[in-house]
Protein backbone atom coordinates (compact mmCIF):
# COMPACT_ATOMS: atom_id res chain seq x y z
CA UNK A 1 0.00 0.00 0.00
CA UNK A 2 1.42 3.54 -1.21
CA UNK A 3 2.19 5.87 1.63
CA UNK A 4 0.17 9.06 1.57
CA UNK A 5 2.42 12.21 0.97
CA UNK A 6 1.92 13.69 5.03
CA UNK A 7 3.28 10.37 5.98
CA UNK A 8 6.43 10.18 3.66
CA UNK A 9 6.50 14.02 4.49
CA UNK A 10 7.20 12.72 8.44
CA UNK A 11 9.20 9.87 7.02
CA UNK A 12 12.01 11.98 5.91
CA UNK A 13 12.11 14.35 8.05
CA UNK A 14 12.48 11.94 10.53
CA UNK A 15 15.51 10.42 9.06
CA UNK A 16 17.22 13.72 8.15
CA UNK A 17 16.74 14.65 11.93
CA UNK A 18 18.59 11.08 12.48
CA UNK A 19 21.22 12.00 10.29
CA UNK A 20 22.01 15.54 11.86
CA UNK A 21 22.74 13.64 14.96
CA UNK A 22 25.20 11.75 13.19
CA UNK A 23 27.89 14.52 12.07
CA UNK A 24 31.26 14.07 13.78
CA UNK A 25 30.24 16.72 16.89
CA UNK A 26 26.66 15.36 17.21
CA UNK A 27 24.36 13.46 18.98
CA UNK A 28 21.44 11.53 18.90
CA UNK A 29 18.88 10.60 21.58
CA UNK A 30 16.32 7.96 20.73
CA UNK A 31 12.71 7.70 22.84
CA UNK A 32 10.89 5.05 23.20
CA UNK A 33 8.19 6.32 21.12
CA UNK A 34 10.32 6.16 17.66
CA UNK A 35 10.84 10.05 18.02
CA UNK A 36 14.18 11.37 18.01
CA UNK A 37 16.63 14.46 19.77
CA UNK A 38 19.49 15.62 17.66
CA UNK A 39 22.55 17.54 17.85
CA UNK A 40 24.48 18.42 14.81
CA UNK A 41 26.99 20.31 16.78
CA UNK A 42 26.35 23.49 15.48
CA UNK A 43 25.48 26.40 17.19
CA UNK A 44 21.95 28.00 15.68
CA UNK A 45 18.57 26.60 16.76
CA UNK A 46 17.67 25.41 12.63
CA UNK A 47 20.33 22.87 12.77
CA UNK A 48 19.18 21.01 15.70
CA UNK A 49 15.83 19.23 15.61
CA UNK A 50 13.42 17.40 18.40
CA UNK A 51 11.13 15.31 16.24
CA UNK A 52 7.92 13.54 17.97
CA UNK A 53 5.85 10.56 17.48
CA UNK A 54 2.03 10.86 17.58
CA UNK A 55 2.34 8.84 20.45
CA UNK A 56 5.18 10.67 22.05
CA UNK A 57 4.57 11.55 25.96
CA UNK A 58 5.56 14.11 28.10
CA UNK A 59 7.93 11.98 29.36
CA UNK A 60 9.54 12.05 26.29
CA UNK A 61 9.10 15.96 25.56
CA UNK A 62 11.23 16.48 29.30
CA UNK A 63 14.01 14.36 28.38
CA UNK A 64 14.84 15.75 24.63
CA UNK A 65 14.35 19.23 26.15
CA UNK A 66 16.43 18.24 28.71
CA UNK A 67 19.18 16.78 26.37
CA UNK A 68 19.45 20.11 24.53
CA UNK A 69 19.55 22.44 27.85
CA UNK A 70 22.57 20.07 29.26
CA UNK A 71 24.08 20.86 26.22
CA UNK A 72 23.37 24.98 26.04
CA UNK A 73 22.45 24.49 22.76
CA UNK A 74 18.74 25.89 20.54
CA UNK A 75 16.40 23.95 18.56
CA UNK A 76 13.60 23.63 16.90
CA UNK A 77 10.47 21.33 17.29
CA UNK A 78 8.19 21.01 14.37
CA UNK A 79 4.70 20.53 15.80
CA UNK A 80 3.52 17.57 13.53
CA UNK A 81 -1.10 17.28 13.12
CA UNK A 82 -1.18 14.17 15.14
CA UNK A 83 1.33 15.05 18.33
CA UNK A 84 -0.64 13.43 21.57
CA UNK A 85 -2.36 16.57 23.57
CA UNK A 86 -0.87 16.16 26.31
CA UNK A 87 2.86 16.15 24.76
CA UNK A 88 1.70 19.46 23.05
CA UNK A 89 0.75 21.00 26.14
CA UNK A 90 4.01 19.89 27.73
CA UNK A 91 5.86 22.23 25.15
CA UNK A 92 4.17 25.56 26.84
CA UNK A 93 4.71 24.95 30.13
CA UNK A 94 8.36 24.00 29.65
CA UNK A 95 8.84 27.91 27.98
CA UNK A 96 8.76 27.22 24.49
CA UNK A 97 6.59 28.98 22.07
CA UNK A 98 5.87 29.08 18.27
CA UNK A 99 8.40 31.40 16.49
CA UNK A 100 7.46 30.61 13.04
CA UNK A 101 5.04 28.82 10.98
CA UNK A 102 6.42 26.42 7.86
CA UNK A 103 3.96 24.33 5.46
CA UNK A 104 4.67 20.63 4.59
CA UNK A 105 4.67 20.17 1.14
CA UNK A 106 4.81 17.85 -1.45
CA UNK A 107 5.09 17.50 -5.46
CA UNK A 108 3.39 14.73 -7.52
CA UNK A 109 5.21 12.46 -9.40
CA UNK A 110 5.59 13.71 -13.24
CA UNK A 111 7.52 12.51 -15.95
CA UNK A 112 7.95 15.72 -17.44
CA UNK A 113 10.62 17.33 -15.35
CA UNK A 114 14.29 17.61 -16.93
CA UNK A 115 18.09 17.91 -15.48
CA UNK A 116 19.53 21.26 -16.35
CA UNK A 117 23.17 20.81 -17.01
CA UNK A 118 23.81 23.74 -14.98
CA UNK A 119 23.17 21.69 -12.02
CA UNK A 120 25.97 19.99 -11.07
CA UNK A 121 25.97 17.17 -8.07
CA UNK A 122 28.40 18.61 -5.71
CA UNK A 123 31.55 16.09 -4.92
CA UNK A 124 35.17 16.92 -2.74
CA UNK A 125 36.34 18.92 -0.40
CA UNK A 126 36.46 22.18 -2.70
CA UNK A 127 32.72 21.26 -3.86
CA UNK A 128 31.48 21.32 -0.31
CA UNK A 129 32.93 24.16 0.92
CA UNK A 130 31.71 26.20 -1.68
CA UNK A 131 28.50 24.71 -1.47
CA UNK A 132 28.70 25.55 2.28
CA UNK A 133 29.37 29.18 1.70
CA UNK A 134 26.43 29.76 -0.75
CA UNK A 135 24.05 27.95 2.28
CA UNK A 136 25.18 30.37 4.24
CA UNK A 137 24.74 33.69 2.61
CA UNK A 138 21.45 32.39 0.98
CA UNK A 139 20.14 31.97 4.29
CA UNK A 140 21.06 35.49 5.81
CA UNK A 141 24.47 34.36 7.26
CA UNK A 142 26.59 37.21 8.12
CA UNK A 143 30.18 37.46 6.58
CA UNK A 144 32.28 34.26 5.99
CA UNK A 145 30.91 31.30 6.97
CA UNK A 146 31.97 29.45 10.05
CA UNK A 147 34.38 26.87 9.98
CA UNK A 148 31.78 24.60 11.46
CA UNK A 149 29.42 25.03 8.99
CA UNK A 150 31.98 24.54 5.83
CA UNK A 151 32.78 21.06 7.82
CA UNK A 152 29.22 20.24 8.55
CA UNK A 153 28.82 20.44 4.43
CA UNK A 154 31.44 18.66 3.99
CA UNK A 155 29.52 15.74 6.41
CA UNK A 156 26.07 16.58 4.57
CA UNK A 157 28.52 15.70 1.26
CA UNK A 158 29.76 12.32 2.54
CA UNK A 159 26.65 10.73 3.66
CA UNK A 160 25.41 8.46 1.14
CA UNK A 161 21.67 9.68 1.75
CA UNK A 162 22.31 12.54 0.09
CA UNK A 163 22.74 14.04 -3.05
CA UNK A 164 23.98 17.82 -2.97
CA UNK A 165 23.38 20.13 -6.14
CA UNK A 166 25.11 23.43 -7.13
CA UNK A 167 24.89 25.90 -9.81
CA UNK A 168 27.68 27.95 -10.85
CA UNK A 169 28.73 31.23 -12.64
CA UNK A 170 31.81 33.13 -13.10
CA UNK A 171 33.65 30.50 -10.84
CA UNK A 172 31.34 30.50 -7.80
CA UNK A 173 28.23 28.73 -6.63
CA UNK A 174 25.61 31.04 -6.94
CA UNK A 175 22.35 28.63 -6.20
CA UNK A 176 22.04 24.65 -4.88
CA UNK A 177 20.25 22.30 -2.87
CA UNK A 178 20.11 19.07 -1.50
CA UNK A 179 17.94 15.98 -1.70
CA UNK A 180 17.67 13.44 1.23
CA UNK A 181 16.64 9.97 0.25
CA UNK A 182 14.32 7.75 2.69
CA UNK A 183 12.49 4.58 2.56
CA UNK A 184 9.69 6.28 0.66
CA UNK A 185 10.62 10.10 -0.21
CA UNK A 186 12.95 12.07 -1.71
CA UNK A 187 13.15 15.51 0.70
CA UNK A 188 14.50 19.02 -0.29
CA UNK A 189 16.71 20.74 1.93
CA UNK A 190 19.31 23.59 1.93
CA UNK A 191 16.96 25.17 -1.28
CA UNK A 192 18.57 28.84 -2.03
CA UNK A 193 20.30 31.16 -3.83
CA UNK A 194 22.78 34.18 -3.31
CA UNK A 195 20.49 37.69 -2.73
CA UNK A 196 21.84 39.19 -5.89
CA UNK A 197 21.40 36.63 -8.19
CA UNK A 198 17.73 36.21 -7.00
CA UNK A 199 14.37 36.69 -9.64
CA UNK A 200 17.03 34.96 -12.74
CA UNK A 201 15.17 31.54 -12.98
CA UNK A 202 17.85 29.97 -11.22
CA UNK A 203 15.53 28.42 -8.44
CA UNK A 204 13.16 27.06 -10.86
CA UNK A 205 16.05 25.49 -12.61
CA UNK A 206 17.46 23.96 -9.77
CA UNK A 207 13.99 22.11 -8.74
CA UNK A 208 13.74 21.20 -12.04
CA UNK A 209 16.70 18.75 -11.74
CA UNK A 210 15.73 18.14 -8.09
CA UNK A 211 12.52 16.78 -8.93
CA UNK A 212 13.98 14.77 -12.40
CA UNK A 213 16.05 12.88 -9.96
CA UNK A 214 13.76 12.21 -7.27
CA UNK A 215 11.32 10.78 -9.33
CA UNK A 216 13.87 8.88 -11.08
CA UNK A 217 13.48 5.86 -7.86
CA UNK A 218 11.03 7.40 -5.76
CA UNK A 219 7.55 8.97 -6.43
CA UNK A 220 7.34 11.36 -3.28
CA UNK A 221 9.28 14.66 -3.57
CA UNK A 222 8.77 16.43 -0.04
CA UNK A 223 9.80 19.41 1.91
CA UNK A 224 8.95 22.71 4.77
CA UNK A 225 8.88 25.51 3.05
CA UNK A 226 9.15 28.65 5.34
CA UNK A 227 6.46 31.53 4.79
CA UNK A 228 8.88 33.42 2.08
CA UNK A 229 9.37 30.44 0.43
CA UNK A 230 5.68 29.26 -0.42
CA UNK A 231 4.90 31.66 -3.22
CA UNK A 232 7.56 29.64 -5.23
CA UNK A 233 6.47 26.21 -4.04
CA UNK A 234 2.85 26.75 -5.01
CA UNK A 235 3.88 28.44 -8.40
CA UNK A 236 6.04 25.41 -8.99
CA UNK A 237 3.29 22.87 -8.47
CA UNK A 238 3.78 21.67 -4.80
CA UNK A 239 0.62 21.24 -3.04
CA UNK A 240 0.77 22.02 0.79
CA UNK A 241 -0.10 19.03 3.33
CA UNK A 242 -0.52 20.55 6.60
CA UNK A 243 0.60 23.72 8.45
CA UNK A 244 3.47 23.09 11.26
CA UNK A 245 4.13 25.28 13.61
CA UNK A 246 7.68 25.52 14.96
CA UNK A 247 8.53 25.61 18.78
CA UNK A 248 11.64 26.92 20.19
CA UNK A 249 13.13 28.90 23.33
CA UNK A 250 15.30 30.69 20.75
CA UNK A 251 14.12 34.15 18.75
CA UNK A 252 17.16 33.08 16.05
CA UNK A 253 16.02 30.57 13.89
Amino acid sequence: MAMDNLSAFKENIFSFTAMLGRTPGGKLLRLPSGSFAALSGLPFAGENYAVFKERATPGEVSDALDFFEWRGSPFIVPQFPDLDRAALDFFASSGLSVKKKYTAMSLEYSKDYRRNMDAEIVCGQMGAIEWGTTVWSGFGGKGSAPQSYLDFAQFLTARWENRLYAMREDGRTIACGMLHKSENAYGVYYFTTVPEKRRKGLARRMMETLAATAFETRSSLVLLSTKEGLPFYLDFGFTPLADIPIYSSSDDI
